[in-house]
């Protein structure tokens, strides 16, 4: 349902030097305009808390912001599974207090120990929702499938991707880079979808991956490398923008206010997920190549259609092929109108590639709509 969240309290410079004297804690800088002073005595069991600096517009600006984990609020030693619905209100009530002991004195304003009293009493009601990961995981998928929803998201509208290749800074071989590229193409993927106003940071960020195959990178225990066999897991990573400034547009519209306990609900997390996947991956089932070309041919389109739609199923299933730029070089409106007849075929340019026969491969929309009707 959800995985993390990141609350945000503007604060004076004075409480600032107030809490950070308190202890000594290490100075880290995020960029050459940002810095925190983590405080992570809570962390094991779900709470770390930033005090953060920022230079805006020419000014110092100070903050408390709380990195927030779901499941380990629930059960510290959690690594693999959510919070529930049914659970949402026991871990709210846990950060709550949580949130009231580690800021004890500051809850009411004339508890104020320093004797000046703070604009704004800490309390969880008293923080704004800055991040919200909204999560679910798919459990009990051959590895094959998960590698070939991975593949297919890959070939989705993506926005931002880096290759292993990337990462390493001597000069590879294009045999080294193909490799790394290919290796990477099924670890994971991240989408930036961007907000209506440009100027504004992008609204949210989509993680697709393999939960083992993370929990490897990660180096855990073989216990726990286990637990996350079979798992596909999706995050969409839904930042202040999106909650603020597209509340009236779809999938979003069902968000409101800035409060946790507004915005942590499980109807929310099913909409933006299913919104957000339906945005990047097609509804239509995958078929074989060979299935896929022989719907197109038995279709009632004209032959010249029919050559133009068995094209599309070549062009986007070529190695790190993606939609967006076969969209672009066939044009918008032509390109839409070709997705309407694959979907009044009742199929996806997509192939699947983890069967030859008959068979059709549910859209990961589709298994998503099933998990949850399960719920």
């Amino acid at each position: 349902m959800v995985h993390t969240a990141e609350l945000t309290l503007p604060i004076d410079a004075y409480l600032y030097e107030q809490f950070t004297k308190q202890h000594k804690y290490p100075s880290i800088s995020i960029n050459s305009n940002r810095q925190y002073r983590p405080d992570s005595s809570l962390s094991s069991q779900g709470l770390t808390v930033r005090f953060e600096t920022a230079k805006i517009n020419g000014y110092i600006n100070y903050f408390i912001k709380l990195l927030i984990n779901f499941s380990k609020l629930h059960k510290s030693n959690e690594q693999i599974e959510l919070i529930t619905e049914s659970e949402i209100e026991e871990v709210y009530q846990k950060l709550k207090t949580l949130i009231n002991t580690r800021f004890k004195g500051y809850n009411e304003p004339e508890q104020d120990p320093f004797g000046d009293t703070p604009s704004t009493p800490i309390t969880i009601n008293s923080f704004k929702v800055t991040r919200i990961d909204y999560t679910i995981q798919i459990p009990n998928l051959p590895q094959d499938t998960i590698n070939h929803y991975i593949d297919s998201i890959n070939k989705g509208y993506l926005k931002n991707y880096k290759t292993a290749s990337d990462m390493i800074s001597k000069p590879l071989s294009p045999q080294e880079a193909a490799k790394a590229k290919h290796e990477d193409f099924y670890s994971g993927s991240a989408y930036r979808i961007y907000p209506i106003k440009k100027s504004l940071k992008y609204h949210h960020v989509v993680n697709i991956y393999d939960k083992q195959q993370e929990r490897i990178n990660a180096g855990a225990d073989t216990e726990t490398v286990d637990k996350a066999t079979g798992i596909l897991r999706i995050e969409v990573q839904a930042y202040e923008p999106m909650i603020n400034d597209t509340i009236d547009e779809y999938p979003f519209d069902v968000l409101h206010g800035d409060r946790l306990d507004e915005v942590l609900t499980q109807d929310i997390s099913k909409n933006v997920i299913l919104g957000t996947i339906r945005d990047i991956c097609y509804e239509m089932p995958h078929y074989s190549a060979r299935e896929t070309k022989r719907l197109i041919q038995e279709s009632q389109y004209t032959q010249a259609v029919k050559d133009n739609m068995i094209n599309i199923v070549d062009e986007a299933n070529k190695p790190y092929a993606q939609l967006d730029k076969l969209e672009k070089d066939m044009g918008s409106r032509n390109y839409k109108a070709y997705m309407d007849r694959f979907r009044t075929i009742k199929c996806n340019p997509i192939t699947n590639k983890t069967t030859r026969g008959k068979q059709a491969l549910d859209s990961l929309y589709t298994v998503l709509e099933k998990q949850y009707n399960k719920q």
